[in-house]
């Protein structure tokens, strides 16, 4: 049988040798347009020497920025979400500074446009490609077990805690040389005995670092065990799981020597919040614009069909549980609005025949487009339900009122997962809730538009709405 192949370095060291290939790529890059342009427009490759000084100082920049974001931590590289889009936008940073660096010092003459616009599309793309190779190859590495062992000594409390810690240890690249499992919880001075003898084990061995694995209950046993580690001129890891593993990924604010942990993540910052916003007035502003005509043929044949106002208004929660009047063209001959809200069911007989069409193709939604112009909602978000109702699933549904972290939208990652129309059952209820939540926690405005065009497909095909 052949050995297997096993790459010189270990995983956690990967992200160099991702970072000077990348360098070396970009640098590459760089040349060869320049030259490739020269030679298709002037038939002859020039002096390269200028644009070798440039694709230096775009390795540099893109390189320290692509560092400051942690792109080039090994985790990083083997995640999928959003990976190529941080790589573009950094990308196009650098290119938009180096364009405002080079009108302000008034060398734009020196370097030729096709040239330089070239680099900048085709570097771009290279480095995208070359992420979803390494991403991979990575993997396929970390799968196969062909990278360079790590050596740990692993100290873990509790035989439970230290399988798993191994198990998930050993898709990474690491292998424990020793191990030593403690008993969890008070147990006299055994443990720090046995801690003592095991570290003097360690002396001489080839183990590069030491992993202690530990729950919230050992917190203080670890704590008070780093004097017996100091010993030894090993670095040494806390291996968080599950809860603790969770609280120990949060983000942090340093106040002098006071550490605040970011125990619940705001809906959305500033940022976020204007480019959100800024999405929904001007799509909004068009859409309403656009429609106008619709608008009016289906208030006519509401008007002429039933007698009754050809809105309907509503009271809805939203942003943090403030109420507002939701808005949608008129399909059923009552007006419910109190502390019973029936949802509209299949065959449904308060939905008049203007009101059924309207309901299948969704255009009784429209008139929210002016609710999203005043602010009291988005285009994407939770879809808002009648107060009777969350009345009574903020009682049945742990979660239910974290939906009210962000402006509810006219559509929602729920909507365009399958979970439109009526919730007869608590369990359909709790999945929508499921992903109204994933999208709080995983929101980007391309996300929004994401959803934005996957909503019009669904309403062309949907059989949810009545």
């Amino acid at each position: 049988m052949a050995n297997r192949w096993v790459a010189p370095v270990s995983f956690n060291n990967v992200g160099i040798v991702v970072f000077a290939v990348d360098m070396l790529l970009i640098a590459l890059v760089g040349v060869a347009c320049s030259a490739a342009y020269q030679e298709a427009t002037y038939g002859v490759v020039a002096d390269l020497s200028r644009y070798v000084g440039v694709a230096l100082v775009v390795c540099t920049i893109y390189g320290g920025a692509a560092h400051l974001r942690s792109l080039y931590e090994p985790l990083s590289i083997i995640k999928e979400r959003r990976d190529g889009a941080k790589v573009a936008a950094i990308w196009t940073s650098v290119w938009l500074f180096l364009t405002v660096v080079a009108f302000v010092l008034k060398i734009g003459d020196v370097f030729s446009r096709g040239a330089v616009l070239s680099f900048a599309l085709a570097g771009g793309a290279s480095l995208i490609i070359a992420r979803a190779v390494w991403r991979r190859l990575i993997r396929n590495a970390l799968a196969s077990g062909s990278f360079k062992a790590r050596r740990v000594a692993l100290i873990s409390f509790g035989a439970a805690n230290g399988r798993n810690v191994l198990k998930h240890m050993s898709r990474h690249g690491v292998h424990p040389v020793q191990r030593l499992a403690l008993t969890s919880g008070p147990a006299g001075d055994s443990w720090q005995v046995a801690l003592h003898n095991f570290c003097n084990d360690l002396r001489g061995s080839d183990a590069e670092e030491i992993y202690v694995a530990c729950g919230w209950a050992e917190a203080a046993q670890v704590v008070s065990s780093l004097e017996i580690f100091r010993a030894l001129p090993l670095p040494v890891r806390l291996v968080a799981d599950g809860d603790f593993a969770d609280f120990m990924s949060r983000p942090v604010r340093h106040m002098d020597s006071v550490v605040a942990v970011e125990m619940q993540r705001a809906p959305l910052g500033l940022i976020e919040q204007g480019a959100k916003r800024g999405l929904d007035i001007a799509v909004a502003s068009v859409a309403i614009a656009l429609l106008s005509p619709i608008f009016l043929l289906l208030a006519l044949a509401i008007k002429v069909e039933s007698s009754g106002p050809v809105l309907f208004r509503q009271q809805r929660q939203g942003f943090n549980g403030r109420t507002f009047r939701i808005l949608k063209f008129r399909s059923m001959r009552v007006q419910e609005d109190g502390a019973t809200v029936r949802q509209a069911q299949k065959n449904d007989r308060r939905v008049t025949k203007v009101g059924r069409f309207i309901r299948k193709t969704s255009l009784d939604e429209l008139p929210q487009l002016l609710n999203v112009l005043l602010g009291n909602m988005s285009l994407v978000g939770p879809r808002p339900h009648a107060v009777a109702h969350d009345n009574y699933y903020d009682g049945v549904i742990a979660d239910y009122a974290l939906r009210r972290h962000v402006k509810p939208g006219l559509s929602g990652w729920a909507q365009v997962n399958g979970c439109r129309g009526e919730t007869p059952t608590i369990e359909s209820m709790a999945e929508r809730v499921s992903h109204d939540l994933w999208y709080i926690d995983n929101w980007s405005l391309w996300l929004d538009i994401k959803i934005l065009a996957l909503t019009l497909r669904e309403l062309k095909g949907s059989k949810r709405a009545y």
